[in-house]
Order: C-alpha cells, then sequence, then structure tokens
C-alpha cells in the first residue's frame, strides 16, 4: 500500500468574495465513519471598490472654501470598510502647481 506524503492532500479554493470571513472544517474519513472536525475562520482581503461614489454635491462657502459631500458607499459595494480620497487641482494652464490630497477615513 503506498504512504502518501502530507503534499499529497491540498485543494486550492478559487473565486472568493473579497474582505468576506469564511469559516473552514475538515475531517478525516473511512468506511467505519467520519473523525472528528477541526477548522479555523479566516478573512479574505480587501478589493477596490465595484462602484463610484454617488450624488456627489459641492456647496459654495465663500470666495476660498467649499463643502463637498457624498453618499458613503456600503460595506459591499466598498469591498471591506471605506476611505476616501479627494484631489483638488487649481484649473489653469500649469495643472501641476496647488496640487492638494485629502484622505477621510
Amino acid at each position: 500500500r503506498r504512504r502518501e506524503t502530507q503534499a499529497d492532500y491540498n485543494v486550492h479554493v478559487n473565486h472568493l468574495t473579497p474582505y468576506t470571513q469564511y469559516n473552514w472544517n475538515i475531517a478525516a474519513v473511512n468506511d467505519r465513519g467520519i473523525g472528528p472536525f477541526v477548522g479555523n475562520t479566516f478573512r479574505t482581503d480587501e478589493d477596490n471598490p465595484i462602484v463610484s461614489v454617488k450624488n456627489v454635491r459641492v456647496e459654495w462657502l465663500n470666495d476660498s472654501a467649499v463643502n463637498v459631500t457624498w453618499d458613503p458607499l456600503t460595506f459591499d459595494e466598498a469591498r471591506g470598510y471605506p476611505n476616501y480620497r479627494i484631489t483638488l487641482e487649481e484649473a489653469s494652464f500649469d495643472n501641476f502647481t496647488n496640487n492638494t490630497f485629502i484622505i477621510i477615513s
């Protein structure tokens, strides 16, 4: 009878959903029955959001300030906990000046 090595026992699971918690359990099975299960829990990594933000609104506060608001993404749309990045760029012929990046968590 052939004795298998540890490398003979593996399975690849594809097409898991990003940022989703999974529980796995495994047990040995033979003609007499099923042995005890052992398992664990893991979460897949985040992925890029699947939609753009919606309902973006700009309110002019004064000559040098605006208030920008939008509808937040759902957890599923964001494929995790969303952060938002707003890029402001002065509208001029020299677009490489006065760039500002704001990270909102």
